[in-house]
């Protein structure tokens, strides 16, 4: 049976654009030329936004070269509709300079070509800020509230996998939890960890942190599923705890990332999981420590799993030292 959801268009749309079920549903009209069935106000904000974040980046070279080409043949259309004095001719002489190249041209001399229009971009957006024009564009020129979408599963790819909890996975043993997250912080034998029980009212999470050797996220999401000795653990955990995240603060130049795979239900196949990766700078950022690992697990109730948070205390204190690379183990009151 085919599966839909209802989207409301709100004022502002980065607040559902890159929600899992309406990016799957954009990225699907990439992919096959569609993104024009989109409502026009939200197809113009995401073209041109796209255009002006990736111009703004990188020049206009890297929005030909990057993903965000798939979005080119409207480009043009979009810049006609916002109807800009200044923005709208400036896209449609960059689309008439592009078009003069065979398609995917990557040479020297288109290059060099597309800088010149990298100055004027910045002239452009230094005096007008297109993101601002389009947003107000896209409030301005609402047809539809709500649209109704199918609801997509997104493509396996390095940043998106999926894991299934067999039948003799399934576990509501919190005892048998604990031991299993134990079993894993083991197999990282680089890691030395120390193991965080926080509450907050009627939940909980647990957190491991090491410092030094940064975690290799994408080949955890690709290993994750494997029918290895950790593949029952893995299954464990998933399915009582829910909500897993691996996270990672490595820096790159002056520049700090906060990189992670997700890992929760996917809410298309029964028992199935999605273990999804995303990167962030996160320069400026208070709460962050560079070249730390965090595994965490997040948001155990205590009412829906009564008994839940002493047993897997209990189980911790008396079996952490059991594991080398285990350090410590201590309890956070957030209340």
């Amino acid at each position: 049976m085919k599966k839909e959801t209802s989207v409301r268009l709100t004022k502002n749309p980065e607040y559902y654009l890159y929600t899992r079920n309406m990016f799957n549903y954009v990225v699907m009209l990439e992919d096959t030329g569609r993104l024009s069935e989109l409502p026009k106000n939200l197809f113009v904000y995401y073209v041109i936004s796209l255009f002006a974040d990736e111009a703004d980046n990188g020049g206009i070279g890297q929005y030909i070269t990057n993903s965000s080409k798939k979005t080119y043949p409207f480009l043009r259309v979009c810049a006609e509709y916002l109807a800009h004095k200044e923005i709208s001719p400036f896209i449609c002489e960059v689309c008439d300079y592009i078009d003069s190249f065979p398609p995917d041209t990557e040479s020297d001399e288109f290059f060099a070509g597309l800088e010149p229009f990298d100055n004027r971009f910045f002239e452009i957006q230094k005096k007008h800020e297109i993101q601002k024009i389009v947003l107000k564009y896209y409030r301005e020129n609402f047809e539809v509230e709500r649209i109704t979408i199918p609801v997509l599963k997104q493509k396996e790819s390095d940043t998106c996998g999926y894991f299934t909890v067999a039948k003799e996975e399934k576990c509501r043993d919190a005892e048998v939890v604990a031991k299993a997250f134990l079993d894993i912080l083991s197999s990282f034998e680089a890691q030395r960890w120390s193991i965080e029980l926080c509450v907050y009212g009627d939940t909980f999470n647990v957190t491991a942190s090491s410092f030094g050797e940064i975690l290799d996220l994408k080949k955890i999401l690709a290993e994750w599923g494997k029918n290895d000795a950790l593949r029952m653990a893995r299954g464990r955990i998933c399915d009582f705890i829910k909500e897993v995240r691996f996270s990672t603060y490595p820096t790159v130049g002056e520049d700090i990332y906060h990189n992670y795979v997700h890992i929760e239900p996917d809410g298309y196949e029964k028992n199935e999981y999605m273990l999804k990766y995303y990167s962030l700078k996160a320069t400026g950022a208070t709460n962050v420590n560079p070249g730390e690992n965090e595994i965490i697990l997040f948001h155990i109730s205590r009412t829906k799993k009564p008994g839940a948070y002493e047993k897997m205390k209990a189980y911790w204190e008396n079996n952490y030292s059991n594991y080398p690379n285990i350090e410590k183990f201590f309890e956070r009151i957030a209340w």
